[in-house]
C-alpha cells in the first residue's frame, strides 16, 4: 500500500538524484540561452484613418462614412502591410537577401561546426523571394481594439537592424498606399482617354452630319438674300440664259462652217481658225498668180502646172483643217447642249427644294441638338481626363506614424539568463521527482509480481 509517508521517504532517499537533475536542468537552460541566437524585437504604432478630405475636385477616392466600409478598408490595409509588393521593396532597399539571417544561401563563411548543419534543399527561388518569406514570418500586425491604430512588430538578430527594417517597411507601406491611388487614377485616366477618343469621333461625325445636311439641302442662311435654294434658283436662271445664248452661237457657227465649199475655198465669215485664215490667204495669192500665168502661157507651161498642183494641195489642206474645225465645234456644241440640259435639271431640282426647306429645317434642328449634346458630353469627359491626369501627379497618403520604432533594450528571445536558470532548475526538480517516484513504483510492482491491491 502506497501512503504519503512512503512517498516522502522515497523522495528523501532520492534527494541526491533530484538535486542532480535540478542542477543539470539549470546548466542546460543557461547553456541554451548562451548558444541560441538572440532575437531583438522592435515595434511601432501607425494611424490609418479613412480619407477625410479631397485634394482636388472630383477626387476618385472619396470619403466613405459607412462603418462596414471603414472596417473593410482598415482590414484591407492590414493585409497590405505584408503584401508581396511591400515586402519586396523592403527586402531590396535593406538588401536583406544578402544577409544569411534572411537567406541561408547568402552564408558563405565556413565554420568548424558546419558539418553538423543539415544541407538545405535545392531551391529554384531567388534570394529576394526567400528573404520575403522569412521577413513575412517575423512581422506581426495587430489592430488596437476598434480604433484605426495599428501596431507592427518585427524581430531580427540585430537591434539596430530591427529598427531600420521596420522603418523601411512603414515607408514601403506608405508608397504602396500612394501607388494604389496613383494606379486608380491612371487606370481611370486611360479608360476615360479611350472613351474620349470615341466621343471625339462621335462629335466629329455629328458636326459633319449637320454640315452635310446643310449642304445637301442648301439650308445655309444668307441673310436678306434668302436661303441658298432661293438664291440658287436665281443663279441657275442666269446661268441657263448664258448657256442657251452660247449654244445658239455655237450652232450658228457649225451651220455656217458645214455649208458646201465653192471651189474648195472656205467662206470668209466662217474663218475662226488661224490656220484656215493663213491657208485661205496663201490660196488667194497663189490663185491670182495662176490666173495671170494662164493668160500668158499655155496649160502645159511648167510653172503653171506647178502652181496648179500647189493650189490643189492648199485646197486639200483647207478641207482637212475645215474638218478639224468642224470636229472642234462639234465638241463645243455637245458641251453647250449638255450644259443647258444640266442647268435645266438643276433648276428644276432647286425649285423643288425651295418648297421642302421647312421640313428640312426641322430635321436640321434635330441634328444640331444631337451635335450640341455630344459636344457637351465630350467637354465633360475632356475636363475629367485633365483632373484624373493631375491626380496621377499627386500622391497623398493618410498614414501617420504615432510611435517611431526604437532599438530594444533587451532581447525578446531567449528569456534572460536568470529566468532560464530558474526555469531549468524547476524543470530539473520536477523531472527528478517524477524519475524517483517512477523508479520506486516500478521496483514495488516487480516485488509484488505486478499485482496491485485496492486499499479497503
Amino acid at each position: 500500500m502506497i501512503t504519503l509517508a512512503k512517498v516522502l521517504d522515497w523522495l528523501r532517499r532520492g534527494l541526491l538524484i533530484i538535486a542532480v537533475f535540478a542542477l543539470l536542468g539549470g546548466v542546460l537552460a543557461v547553456g541554451f540561452g548562451m548558444v541560441v541566437k538572440p532575437r531583438f524585437a522592435s515595434s511601432m504604432d501607425i494611424l490609418l484613418p479613412p480619407p477625410t478630405g479631397q485634394v482636388v475636385p472630383n477626387e476618385l477616392t472619396t470619403p466613405n462614412i459607412q462603418s462596414d466600409a471603414q472596417i473593410l478598408d482598415i482590414s484591407s490595409k492590414l493585409l497590405l502591410i505584408t503584401s508581396g509588393n511591400v515586402l519586396r521593396r523592403t527586402v531590396e532597399q535593406e538588401n536583406l537577401h544578402q544577409l544569411p539571417e534572411f537567406n541561408a544561401a547568402a552564408d558563405t563563411e565556413e565554420g568548424m561546426f558546419d558539418w553538423l548543419k543539415p544541407t538545405p534543399p535545392a531551391s529554384t527561388d531567388d534570394g529576394v523571394v526567400v528573404a520575403m518569406r522569412n521577413l513575412a514570418k517575423r512581422i506581426k500586425v495587430a489592430r488596437q481594439g476598434g480604433t484605426y491604430l495599428v501596431s507592427i512588430s518585427l524581430w531580427t538578430r540585430d537591434p539596430d537592424r530591427s529598427v531600420a527594417v521596420l522603418s523601411t517597411l512603414a515607408q514601403s507601406f506608405r508608397e504602396e498606399l500612394e501607388a494604389t491611388q496613383t494606379d486608380l487614377a491612371k487606370n481611370a485616366s486611360t479608360a476615360l482617354s479611350n472613351r474620349l477618343e470615341e466621343l471625339r469621333l462621335a462629335v466629329t461625325q455629328a458636326a459633319n452630319a449637320v454640315v452635310q445636311f446643310r449642304q445637301e439641302n442648301n439650308l445655309q442662311n444668307l441673310g436678306g438674300t434668302g436661303s441658298v435654294n432661293i438664291q440658287s434658283v436665281s443663279q441657275l436662271n442666269t446661268l441657263l440664259n448664258e448657256a442657251s445664248s452660247r449654244l445658239s452661237d455655237v450652232q450658228a457657227r457649225y451651220r455656217r462652217l458645214s455649208q458646201p465649199i465653192a471651189d474648195g475655198v472656205v467662206p470668209a465669215d466662217t474663218l475662226d481658225s488661224p490656220t484656215l485664215v493663213t491657208l485661205r490667204s496663201q490660196y488667194s495669192t497663189l490663185k491670182q498668180q495662176y490666173e495671170e500665168l494662164a493668160l500668158t502661157y499655155g496649160a502645159r507651161y511648167p510653172k503653171l502646172v506647178s502652181t496648179r498642183a500647189q493650189l490643189g494641195t492648199l485646197r486639200a489642206e483647207m478641207a482637212r483643217e475645215t474638218e478639224r474645225s468642224l470636229q472642234a465645234i462639234q465638241v463645243d456644241l455637245d458641251q453647250a447642249e449638255n450644259s443647258v440640259t444640266t442647268l435645266r435639271a438643276q433648276l428644276e431640282e432647286a425649285q423643288k427644294r425651295v418648297s421642302t426647306d421647312d421640313n428640312s429645317q426641322v430635321q436640321l434642328q434635330e441634328l444640331e441638338r444631337n451635335s450640341q449634346a455630344k459636344a457637351a458630353l465630350y467637354d465633360t469627359f475632356l475636363k475629367r481626363v485633365g483632373e484624373t491626369s493631375e491626380q496621377q501627379q499627386i500622391s497623398v497618403s493618410n498614414l501617420r506614424i504615432v510611435t517611431e520604432p526604437v532599438p530594444p533594450e533587451k532581447r525578446s528571445w531567449p528569456p534572460p539568463t536568470l529566468l532560464l536558470a530558474v526555469g531549468g532548475v524547476l524543470a530539473g526538480l520536477i523531472l527528478g521527482v517524477v524519475g524517483v517516484l517512477a523508479t520506486r513504483l516500478f521496483l514495488l510492482a516487480r516485488q509484488n509480481n505486478w499485482r496491485f491491491e485496492r486499499a479497503s
